[in-house]
């Protein structure tokens, strides 16, 4: 069993990431998404109305996202912005990254020994696969794809790279998920 980890990203990585513009420190670490008023020091969050620019001035993020007109004023000197025209859809951004990352960074990585897998399954590179997980005859799972506890994948099921399936799913014989 791995150790789980914490994920977080520099300002500068998810400004790349994201292909946004940053104003702020970029070596400051974010390790999750929330609204303005709850979100730390740890946590980004945006702006996408006006009226909520009292809350963006006291909110305690470290990170907030808004518009690339946003008017910023000298009360946001000590503060991170991530710049776009859409800061609804970067946000969004946001909360996929940090979900699939955080379901990709479970108590194991590999095939747990409970999993059941027909030795025919093809398992691409970094395929985690785990307790108590059936795949069936003639299945295919591309690589980095995570495979939770409880799963029913049935026979020649193909899955595509980077695919996250979330625990209790079944999915039947012969879908393409990609």
């Amino acid at each position: 069993m791995s150790e789980r980890r914490e994920i977080s990203y520099t300002l500068q990585e998810l400004a790349d990431k994201m292909q946004v513009s940053l104003k702020g420190d970029p070596k400051n670490r974010i390790s999750g998404v929330a609204d303005l008023e709850s979100a730390t020091e740890n946590d980004a969050s945006f702006l996408a109305n006006a009226r909520y620019e009292k809350t963006m001035a006291s909110s305690k993020a470290g990170v907030i996202v808004v518009s690339l007109q946003q008017p910023l004023g000298s009360e946001s000197e000590q503060k991170n912005f991530l710049l776009t025209d859409d800061p609804s859809s970067a946000f969004q951004e946001l909360i996929e990254l940090f979900a699939q990352d955080k379901a990709k960074s479970s108590y194991f990585s590999g095939i747990h020994p409970t999993a059941v897998i027909h030795e025919s399954v093809q398992l691409g590179k970094d395929v985690t696969v785990g307790p108590y997980a059936v795949i069936e005859k003639g299945a295919q799972i591309g690589d980095g794809t995570t495979i939770s506890s409880h799963v029913y994948i049935g026979p020649d099921v193909f899955i595509g790279k980077g695919c996250i399936i979330h625990p209790q799913v079944t999915i039947r014989e012969s879908c393409r998920l990609q």
